[in-house]
């Protein structure tokens, strides 16, 4: 029988504590199993490896990652200022078309297409020329030996006329005034006024007017593409091959 709670002496609840839970059981774990899961210091509620953000997450793959050389995007050209200078004479003169010089010379067709119309605004040589909606519609009829006004003829037009002839009749068409239209200046006109009027133009062999082939021969030092007229070009051919 337990005696009364207000007899009860801290030695014998001592007593009885130890009676039931003996020292032996009480101190049974070993250190082996004995685990601190305290917190070390300085480091409460801090997780060992805490996650890392997404821009750390990026700049380790970038140190994990192999490195890889940047190639240069200003390398040297493969090929000469003559080359890119002959390529040019034979697109604007037509004698090959912007694929067949790229792949002679080994220039790339982007090249070739900015030194020869320009890197933007390649449609203004339109409004360069100055001709009249009336005007270049007497172009179109000539270019492409069709009438107008037939529904028809609205799209797939080509012709076969050659640079020269399409400068000289434009020529004669404004009184003159553009007689002395550049190589240059001409072709970007004429490769405008196909895309605007959805010309394709079948020309591109020689310089010859009335079946008549010329001889023009590329001379660097001579030629002024941006100031010489077909006509320039084609008498000093001549007078070289005479």
């Amino acid at each position: 029988m337990w005696p009364a709670a207000s007899s009860l002496s801290l030695s014998w609840i001592r007593h009885a504590a130890l009676s039931v839970f003996p020292p032996s059981e009480a101190h049974s774990a070993t250190p082996h199993d004995h685990k601190d899961f305290s917190a070390p210091k300085g480091s409460r509620n801090c997780p060992a490896n805490p996650p890392r953000s997404l821009e750390e997450e990026g700049d380790a793959r970038k140190a994990e990652s192999p490195k890889i050389k940047p190639t240069s995007s200003t390398s040297a050209p493969t090929w000469t200022p003559s080359q890119l200078g002959e390529a040019v004479f034979s697109v604007v003169t037509q004698r090959m078309r912007f694929t067949q010089a790229a792949s002679r010379y080994g220039i790339p067709k982007g090249t070739l297409y900015d030194n020869i119309l320009g890197k933007s605004r390649r449609m203004r040589a339109i409004d360069e020329m100055g001709l009249t909606a009336e005007q270049e519609a007497r172009v179109l009829e000539f270019c492409c030996s069709v009438d107008l006004s037939s529904p028809a003829v609205a799209y797939n037009r080509r012709t076969a006329r050659s640079l020269r002839e399409v400068l000289a009749f434009v020529g004669r068409l404004t009184g003159g005034r553009t007689a002395r239209t550049s190589v240059k200046r001409g072709f970007r006109w004429w490769w405008a006024f196909c895309k605007k009027h959805s010309v394709i133009s079948l020309h591109y062999d020689d310089l010859g007017i009335n079946g008549r082939k010329e001889t023009m021969p590329y001379d660097h030092d001579k030629i002024d593409l941006e100031r010489d007229t077909l006509e320039d070009l084609i008498r000093r051919g001549r007078g070289s091959a005479g």
